[in-house]
């Protein structure tokens, strides 16, 4: 498992960058703290690269993605 800053470091991208596919479901994140920082599992099979002018939509997701807020149940009081 790689820090954002590592795994900007193996894909030749900004942390920032890291951020974002990881929001839009190109990486998967694994929230580690109360930060919602992530630890990133680096498969060489599936790993988004640079494409500008291509929009995130439009690219592939992660294998294996699922949304975290998905397992969350809202409870009203």
């Amino acid at each position: 498992m790689l820090t954002v800053q590592e795994m900007a470091a193996v894909l030749g991208v900004t942390p920032d960058c890291v951020k974002i596919w990881n929001r839009h479901g190109l990486l998967h994140g694994h929230p580690y703290n109360d930060r919602n920082e992530c630890l990133y599992k680096a498969s060489a099979d599936n790993l988004p690269h640079k494409a500008q002018g291509h929009k995130l939509s439009e690219r592939g997701l992660a294998k294996g993605v699922t949304s975290v807020s998905a397992k969350e149940v809202q409870c009203e009081a």
